[in-house]
């Protein structure tokens, strides 16, 4: 059945429309038909969409001439066919350049059903050509954006093409490519039946996808994940290859990255734990077999945090990149030193001459960390202390290891901190303990569990006692009361320190205001301040208003600063801007 065709008429008879209507109908018996005579009727009849456009070149006021120029000035590309009784060469030649499609006099209406028929067929060659050359440049554009190198390459394996990525890629320019045999672009490394095996592959399955290592054009490595299909034309026989790849070397490195990181520490370059642990399970066997002393020394930089809290952690960090240089220098050809994590170094050490050779590196370790670090405008003093357990009798594995060294270390700060232990037996009861106290320490002080004893001062040329000193027990509900050695580090380490001295500082003064009202009226009262709390901005704002709170006489309250302030940067500690303004309180 023949489609139905939708016709406009520019006509300003009737009678010849009609006629121009049965005429059509006898090939399109679905006509649908619609006839203007005026400027107006014929723009408002394009919105319907007609097929074909017939136009007398004779009607009064408007014609096949500007039915062209409207069809020209909306840029609708309907072919128009001109119809009319009488017409000069002049008046054919304008029409015709100005779009028309076929040119008929009315006396030869038996010409008319081809035509129409023509200008169709012609008008659709037109479009569909369009729609080509525009789906061509939207194709090529793509493939010159695509960030994945693409080759286009005839039948027999030959560089037809490629796009930009390409170049940017593998370094040859696009005029370079065109009639290269493929695999060239692929490197020697490979046999030269590669490219037959790819080809073979794509024709039974369609596709092939792998890896392959190539070279760029200036030699450099190039890794890179290619795709193979095939372009075939209507027949099924194959015409074109197209490879398209993408670069694998920012992926790779990115890999080796992830790699790395995973097994080093980021900040001083040094093993990790992981590596560490890795490397110990490695060399164990041969360490046995070669008469080798095995230990894990662990490396705590001592009151490391007063550094952190007074200095800021970006010199922190400088300082643990010079340790770890440091300590690295010392160590033998044949042991392995990594970073923990904050503070902690480990030196997994291996010795053919025993215990005594492995304490004598550790007390090396140690002498090596009292030497002045020089970090930008600072010179720092730190001390380092050194817990070590040795292999078979402190554990048998990794963990085991490291949970004795960490219990050694422990007993080196007990010690007095800047000394060396060794791993005992009994420092499983003091490790016991140490996990008791970390576990109840930050409920003790809402719990109430801490208390002041005070501890008399005496004026010496009169021997009379004129004030005390407060020092902080803990009540612990499992181990009973503990004097400060016992728990202070652990506070300063944890940082709850703070909150524990701002308590000593107000209970010491409200037993001072006790005695004041009691009738000791020059009785004084001296707390101890840690390294921590003075490192505090707002710690003289504190010490004001437990003052003011208590209404205390500042000039009996004695602050004590112990020396640990000072480890860290003896200028520093003086000269800092948070040194607190006694005077303000005199």
């Amino acid at each position: 059945m023949t489609a139905a065709l939708k016709l406009l008429i520019v006509e300003d008879s009737a009678l010849d429309a009609e006629l121009t209507a049965a005429v059509l109908e006898r090939t399109w018996p679905n006509l649908q038909w619609t006839r203007v005579e005026t400027t107006e009727q014929f723009r408002a009849a394009l919105a319907t969409a007609p097929d074909i456009i017939i136009a007398d070149h004779e009607v009064p006021g408007f014609g096949a001439v500007a039915a062209l120029a409207i069809l020209a000035e909306l840029a609708i590309e309907i072919p128009l066919v001109v119809l009319t009784g009488a017409v000069s060469e002049e008046t054919v030649v304008r029409c015709m350049r100005m779009g028309a499609a076929d040119y008929l006099l009315k006396d030869r209406m038996t010409r008319l059903g081809p035509a129409i028929v023509n200008a169709l067929s012609m008008c659709k060659e037109r479009k569909d050509k369009r729609r080509a050359q525009e789906q061509l440049r939207i194709n090529a554009n793509a493939l010159h954006h695509l960030t994945e190198g693409v080759i286009i390459a005839d039948a027999d394996l030959r560089v037809v093409t490629v796009n930009k990525a390409f170049s940017v890629i593998t370094g040859y320019q696009a005029h370079e490519a065109p009639g290269v045999p493929l695999q060239q672009f692929l490197g020697s490394d490979y046999p030269p039946t590669l490219m037959q095996d790819i080809r073979a592959q794509v024709a039974r399955t369609g596709h092939w996808k792998g890896e392959l290592q190539s070279r760029r054009r200036n030699g450099e490595a190039l890794s890179a994940l290619c795709s193979f299909s095939a372009i075939r034309d209507a027949s099924d026989n194959t015409e074109h290859y197209t490879a398209v790849f993408s670069d694998l070397s920012t992926f790779r490195e990115f890999e080796q990255r992830i790699e790395y990181l995973s097994m080093h520490d980021s900040l001083t370059g040094l093993p990790n734990r992981a590596a560490l642990e890795d490397h110990f399970r490695t060399v164990l066997n041969y360490a046995s077999k070669d008469n080798l002393t095995a230990a894990l020394l662990l490396i705590e930089i001592d009151r490391f945090k007063t550094v952190n809290d007074t200095l800021g952690h970006q010199l922190g960090d400088l300082l643990l990149t010079e340790v770890a240089r440091r300590v690295d220098q010392l160590k033998l050809p044949q042991d392995l030193l990594a970073r923990l994590g904050g503070d902690e170094f480990m030196l997994f050490s291996l010795h053919p001459n025993g215990i005594d050779a492995i304490e004598a590196t550790a007390q090396q370790l140690r002498a090596a960390m009292q030497q002045p670090f020089n970090i930008g405008k600072h010179e720092l003093f730190i001390t380092a202390s050194v817990g070590i357990s040795c292999f078979p009798s402190d554990g048998r594995d990794f963990q085991a290891l490291l949970r004795t060294a960490d219990a050694a270390v422990y007993k080196a700060k007990q010690q007095g901190r800047n000394t060396v232990a060794f791993y005992s037996a009994e420092l499983n009861d003091i490790a016991r303990e140490r996990f008791t106290l970390q576990n109840s320490l930050p409920q003790a002080l809402s719990r109430g569990e801490f208390l002041l004893e005070y501890q008399p001062t005496i004026d010496l040329p009169t021997g009379r006692i004129n004030g005390a000193e407060a020092l902080i027990r803990w009540s612990h509900p499992q181990l009973g009361l503990l004097p400060p050695a016992r728990f202070i580090a652990l506070a300063e380490d944890t940082g709850q320190i703070i909150d524990i001295g701002r308590w000593v500082l107000q209970e010491a003064c409200n037993q001072l205001k006790r005695w004041q009202s009691s009738g000791w009226l020059d009785a004084h009262v001296a707390v101890n301040l840690s390294a921590r709390q003075f490192s505090q901005p707002d710690l003289a704002d504190d010490i004001e208003q437990v003052i003011a709170q208590t209404q205390v006489d500042p000039r009996q309250l004695r602050l004590e600063i112990t020396e640990s302030m000072m480890m860290a940067d003896p200028t520093a500690a003086w000269c800092s801007p948070k040194t607190v303004n006694w005077g303000r309180w005199s």
